[in-house]
């Protein structure tokens, strides 16, 4: 069984944006009965992480923290993992009624994604081997792409039989969620498709990435609003390749 436990991250002392607040607040509200744990220095001793989370906090990527740290939350107390960029739409009770041994979902039609939320009970074998995939590999500032949350866990996923065509499946009692459930906001465009299924949206905060990349998501969003579908994607293509 699932513990009444919502837990985040947050690293690097840095003070939380207020929108991010605002989505923290909305699950207290919406969840009334969970406990929420934040994760930070306070009470992860980063001196005794492994050699990848020891390089991503001395080179200041929080997120590439929070990516390991998720991980052992969930694994050693249970519950529900919620990144600060996620607005939920659904009671957690009553997803948890839906899929009471855990969840995790698509970010597209290959990949999966930690950081759109996940859950799963306490010493989960999945997310044990997660873990371990961490411990055995170094952390690389110039190839952050590489060893992004998604790449890793659709890895391990692998491993178990995940056929990686956005479909329900189920893993070692964890359901692989299509991408309306977690992932209904597309990065890149920022189109929605909500449906009765979803449960949250990830707001795509996207601090692994590199400045330039995070301000091309952000050119190529602002524009969607304004033009045709045509002319955006003969303009993102232009971007990509030019970048």
């Amino acid at each position: 069984m699932i513990p009444k436990i919502i837990h985040y991250c947050w690293f690097g002392n840095n003070k939380i944006p207020r929108k991010l607040v605002k989505n923290i607040e909305s699950w207290r509200k919406t969840n009334p009965d969970f406990k929420i744990i934040k994760w930070d220095e306070s009470n992860f001793d980063i001196t005794k992480a492994n050699d990848f989370v020891k390089n991503a906090y001395l080179n200041k990527h929080w997120a590439f923290v929070s990516d390991y740290v998720r991980l052992y939350a969930i694994y050693n107390y249970g519950g529900v993992y919620l990144d600060t960029d996620v607005e939920l739409l659904r009671p957690l009770d009553e997803v948890l009624r839906e899929f009471p041994t855990g969840y995790i979902g698509y970010e597209n039609n290959e990949f999966i994604n930690s950081g759109l939320g996940f859950a799963a009970e306490r010493n989960s074998k999945i997310i044990s081997e997660m873990m371990d995939y961490y411990n055995a590999i170094v952390f690389n500032k110039t190839e952050l792409e590489e060893i992004a949350c998604p790449i890793l866990n659709t890895k391990i996923l692998i491993t178990h039989g995940l056929v990686g065509n956005n479909q329900m499946q189920k893993i070692d009692d964890i359901a692989i969620l299509p991408m309306e459930y977690l992932c209904p906001q597309t990065l890149g465009d920022g189109k929605r498709k909500i449906t009765n299924n979803t449960i949250s949206i990830h707001q795509y905060n996207a601090s692994w990435l590199p400045s330039y990349k995070r301000n091309w998501i952000k050119v190529v969003m602002g524009i969607k609003k304004i033009l045709p579908t045509w002319m955006v994607k003969k303009l993102r293509n232009y971007l990509r390749k030019n970048k």
